[in-house]
């Protein structure tokens, strides 16, 4: 049985969009903003934002609420950030709409302003691309 994956994000600084493309290379799919809506039956769901203002964005917030817990069967969140990581704040909104999050989630740094900057950068780009090869064998395992 092969498993289906999909990506979204959103992006308002390019960080996600740069994640979201090392994804998109990785498994061979097209990763798409959170504009286009999941409805097809999809095993994971990689799922791409960061926090703005110590919360999700409101974007985001409507994407979540789009989500059918019968339609996915998993997420895994790809995230950058400054300062916080926003992991636990998609978890609390995607769970809600009872929806299934992995433990497993994909992190780097993020640039604002002055801090962090140039990240994500390259190392970060080969950290994703690991957690990728991770992500394939195991949760996506048959």
């Amino acid at each position: 049985m092969n498993k289906t994956i999909a990506i979204r994000y959103y992006s308002k600084t390019g960080h996600t969009k740069k994640l979201a493309k090392v994804l998109s290379d990785y498994f061979n799919i097209e990763a798409l903003t959170i504009n286009e809506p999941l409805t097809t039956p999809t095993d994971l769901l990689f799922l791409g934002g960061a926090c703005y203002g110590a919360t999700l964005s409101k974007e985001m917030m409507a994407f979540i609420k789009t989500l059918n817990p019968q339609v996915i069967n998993n997420i895994i969140i790809f995230t950058s950030a400054c300062k916080l990581n926003p992991y636990q704040l998609f978890v609390e909104e995607l769970q809600k709409n009872n929806l299934n999050v992995a433990k497993e989630y994909f992190y780097c740094k993020g640039s604002f302003l002055i801090m962090n900057i140039n990240h994500p950068n390259q190392d970060d780009l080969v950290e994703l691309k690991k957690f990728a090869s991770k992500i394939s064998n195991t949760l996506l395992k048959d």
